[in-house]
């Protein structure tokens, strides 16, 4: 067995801590003074393709309470953590993850509620070399705490989400935000997809022919949104379509042979290649099917004419209204609401502030993800029965549209001007003056007396080296100044703007 697992597929070398560092582990006080390093840089997917099938179950189970989502870095940690002695520190490069969902739980979380303190910290340094990757340096104390220095300011503490309030704790999930917010469908194949020049999805022409030979196959032919559409189209029109034979057996499937040629010639050669593991096992056998459907969504929502949507990895945080006649593609957050009430409370910046926060990263953008931005926000009391949030609501996002559609730009070009420091074009002036009453109408139903301008960035906490993102938000004017004279405020972390 143990030469099989050091010479066979992806070999697993042998390293024993006590067995090569005795000096350092055979005394009353076992471990070491410090340990620094660079860890590798993997996700989830990645860890798991390049190790054995029992890798990641193995981490789960010698470092408890650990996430099977979480990045490598982590368990780095975890590790490193428990081969300091009491008084010890580390100090290791991370991923921009480490403060980010189940890998902040996983690694610094665990640690700081068993004895850890962070006590040095830098949130959002780009890396040096060619690789295009921003890294946080993060230094812990085991048993001790040292002074703490938090992106070069002095604070008491430094919590797991490298800030200097709060605690280490996700906040609980709601029983209100359950079953109201859904991720869009695995495809799992180009093959099932209608779109020009990108191939093996099949030309659009393709599918004008098919609909004129057979009218039944527009059946099993859909619209198939996603985060493109969403923010570049105007209208967010989707620009592909997609088959879908739903949970059909093959022998229902075949009641349309020519969509099915299609898939069998395009989807299944891919498929006979998948994993050896159970969600490999049964692609393959049911390989005209997609990797993962969404039917909780469709029960939840086959009332309703329209849902809320948003991209979940995009550079600004924007929610629209979408048709419910589509498939929503796997990279879009879809929310069971149709009312504007939830439109402007989930588009203002109270809501923004908190995805901002407890959501993650892909490379830089911000990432939404449902169960930590979502399922964990709590919403005003009877926000949906107040009609100024309401009214407020309507009102932004009736104006924002007829803007995108005199300007044929999406919602990524529109919010580019909106948080544009000097941009003073008067339809986007109206637009920030919109959100701002928005805002407002957010924040009363909060019973919150701050002024918006509150949630700006406080000055100690911004720092050159961080990514120089813009964020508009309204200001109290000076005498004099015009509308288009607002300021900005500088979003420097997925913190900042809490």
């Amino acid at each position: 067995m143990v030469e099989e697992l050091r010479t066979g597929e992806k070999p697993v070398p042998c390293f024993h801590w006590d067995v090569e560092f005795p000096e350092v582990f055979n005394g009353d006080q076992s471990g070491f003074d410090a340990l620094v390093g660079n860890p590798p840089f993997a996700g989830k997917n990645t860890t798991a393709h390049w190790h054995r099938p029992a890798f990641l179950p193995w981490l789960q189970t010698v470092h408890e309470e650990s996430h099977g989502n979480a990045d490598l870095v982590a368990h780095f940690f975890r590790r490193a953590f428990t081969r300091l002695r009491s008084g010890g520190t580390l100090g290791l490069v991370a991923t921009n993850t480490i403060r980010q969902g189940d890998t902040r739980s996983t690694g610094l979380r665990w640690i700081c509620k068993h004895g850890g303190n962070i006590y040095a910290a830098r949130k959002r340094i780009r890396w040096p070399g060619r690789a295009a990757v921003v890294v946080s340096v993060v230094h812990v104390a085991r048993e001790r705490r040292p002074a703490c220095m938090l992106d070069g300011c002095s604070v008491e503490r430094i919590t797991a989400f490298l800030f200097p309030r709060g605690g280490h704790d996700d906040p609980t999930c709601l029983l209100s935000n359950q079953d109201q917010s859904f991720k869009g469908a695995v495809v799992l194949g180009l093959g099932f997809v209608f779109e020009n020049d990108n191939p093996p999805a099949t030309p659009l022409a393709e599918l004008e022919r098919l609909r004129l030979a057979n009218p039944r196959n527009g059946e099993m032919i859909f619209p198939y949104l996603g985060g493109e559409s969403v923010n570049d189209s105007p209208t967010h029109t989707a620009r592909r379509f997609v088959i879908s034979f739903g949970t059909l057996e093959l022998s229902e499937a075949r009641m349309w042979p020519d969509l099915l040629a299609i898939v069998e010639a395009k989807v299944r050669p891919e498929r006979e290649r998948a994993s050896d593991n159970a969600d490999g096992r049964r692609r393959k056998k049911y390989w005209w099917q997609w990797g993962r459907d969404t039917p909780a969504l469709y029960e939840r929502t086959k009332h309703m004419n329209r849902l809320l949507v948003a991209s979940q990895t995009s550079k600004y945080r924007s929610f629209t209204f979408a048709a419910n006649d589509q498939v929503f593609d796997q990279k879009l957050i879809v929310f069971a609401f149709d009312d504007y009430a939830t439109f402007a409370t989930l588009q203002s910046r109270l809501h923004e502030a908190w995805a901002l926060f407890f959501g993650s990263t892909m490379k830089d953008d911000p990432v939404y993800t449902p169960s930590d931005c979502f399922e964990t926000f709590p919403f005003p009391i009877r926000y949906e029965t107040r009609p100024d949030i309401e009214s407020s609501g309507k009102a932004y996002y009736e104006f924002r549209a007829a803007l995108m559609l005199r300007n044929n730009e999406g919602l990524t070009k529109t919010y580019n001007c909106f948080h544009d420091p000097v941009e003073t074009n008067a339809d986007i002036i109206k637009l920030r003056d919109l959100h701002a009453a928005m805002d407002r109408a957010v924040l009363d139903a909060y019973r919150m007396e701050r002024h918006p301008a509150d949630l700006r960035v406080p000055p100690r906490l911004r720092g050159g080296r961080r990514r120089r993102v813009l964020r508009w938000t309204p200001q109290r004017r000076s005498r004099g100044a015009t509308a288009g004279q607002t300021m900005c405020a500088m979003r420097s972390s997925p913190v900042s703007s809490s």
